[in-house]
């Protein structure tokens, strides 16, 4: 049996229906996410008081109000904030899952929980399953991917509190989707050619250096829909980028 997984072996499939549905509904959850977070992001929106009370207040989050953490992320200061970021994470996630964070392959199988088909070779293979369960994040663990967002999440909250000490408020989204954008570029250099993984490299270290900049003070490229005098929190993008960069990168050494 090969290392880093179990075998599952059943009469024909029989008793693989309840782990597969299991998985179904993992991978079901991570399917649906994108759209939870669009509508609720949009309905936040539309509610100034929801604003109020989700944002990062420094001295709210002083008095205890801990959530705005993680409940700043859904807030935005415009609706042209809130279009660029909600597309940023839209189209993030969807490369997230194309790297097999759903764990499903075209078949609708979990990439884990597939058959095992006879080949030619063998002829065998009718009834034996395998389940991933030292694999890497979204093939066979789509949690895993929930765990990503969650701790980029904490982190930028953090990030925001304790490394922007100027910032009394902070709203948006771009932390947790520098996580992802990190989880894709190393991702995209598993199993390529050479030139594929140094322009990957390459955009991640033009991309790092673009976010020291900010951390300095110095922003290249203006925030999208920030009105005047919001600026861009540096440490929130870098905090989002090291959890997305380092969750990758530990799946990567792992397969």
């Amino acid at each position: 049996m090969r290392a880093g997984f179990v075998q599952i072996v059943t009469g024909r499939g029989a008793g693989t229906t309840a782990a597969r549905e299991v998985w179904r509904g993992l991978t079901g959850l991570a399917s649906a996410m994108p759209a939870a977070v669009v509508l609720a992001i949009i309905l936040i929106q539309c509610l100034p008081a929801a604003q109020a009370a989700l944002e990062f207040d420094r001295h709210a989050v002083g008095a205890g109000q801990v959530w705005r953490l993680l409940t700043c992320h859904l807030t935005h200061w415009s609706w042209s904030h809130l279009a660029a970021d909600l597309a940023a994470f839209v189209v993030l996630y969807w490369l997230v899952c194309s790297y097999g964070c759903h764990g499903l392959t075209r078949s609708g199988w979990p990439c884990s929980l597939r058959p095992n088909m006879p080949t030619p070779e063998n002829g065998r293979g009718h009834g034996t399953h395998k389940l991933t369960i030292a694999g890497v994040p979204g093939r066979g663990r789509p949690y895993r991917l929930f765990g990503v967002l969650a701790a980029s999440a904490v982190a930028v909250g953090l990030a925001v509190h304790f490394g922007a000490g100027d910032i009394t408020i902070y709203r948006g989204l771009s932390g947790v989707n520098y996580a992802l954008l990190g989880w894709v570029l190393i991702r995209a250099t598993r199993g390529v050619g050479r030139l594929k993984r140094i322009a990957c490299l390459g955009l991640l270290a033009a991309i790092a250096a673009k976010i020291a900049l900010e951390v300095a003070g110095i922003s290249l490229l203006p925030g999208i829909g920030l009105p005047e005098g919001i600026a861009t929190v540096g440490v929130a993008h870098a905090a989002g980028l090291i959890v997305g960069t380092s969750a990758a990168g530990k799946t990567w050494k792992t397969n």
